[in-house]
């Protein structure tokens, strides 16, 4: 299913419901838990805590999700959510990365008289 050119007007529909629900998985309850192997790998835990978690891959080339919604439409709320987590700490770490060069003694100061 591509994402970005629903076929029909069901698909579109179903497509928005998906990324609904995947907008609102970690408000819901939802855990992430990356696998320190692999950045790719997620395991998402549902919050009841007798219930089985999936494991989502997002890598570019081989997009997966376990659960019976994606083996169905390629696409499922843990697949968007999980997406959308990672960038957000890619965005993160690359911010703190930032930071830390700004604040390097030798990189984050300017000379005396504030120009060079």
């Amino acid at each position: 299913m591509n994402l970005n050119h629903p076929r029909d007007i069901n698909q579109a529909r179903l497509l928005a419901n998906i990324a609904s629900r995947a907008f609102s998985l970690f408000q819901d309850g939802y855990r992430c838990c990356p696998f320190e192997t692999c950045p790719y790998l997620f395991v998402v835990l549902p919050p009841a805590p007798d219930t089985v978690g999936y494991v989502v891959d997002i890598h570019p080339d081989h997009p997966y999700c376990s659960c019976p919604c994606f083996a169905r439409h390629q696409v499922c709320k843990h697949y968007l959510a999980v997406v959308e987590e990672a960038a957000l700490l890619a965005r993160v770490a690359e911010r703190e990365r930032e930071q830390e060069y700004a604040d390097h003694p030798v990189f984050g100061c300017e000379p005396d008289g504030g120009e060079w």
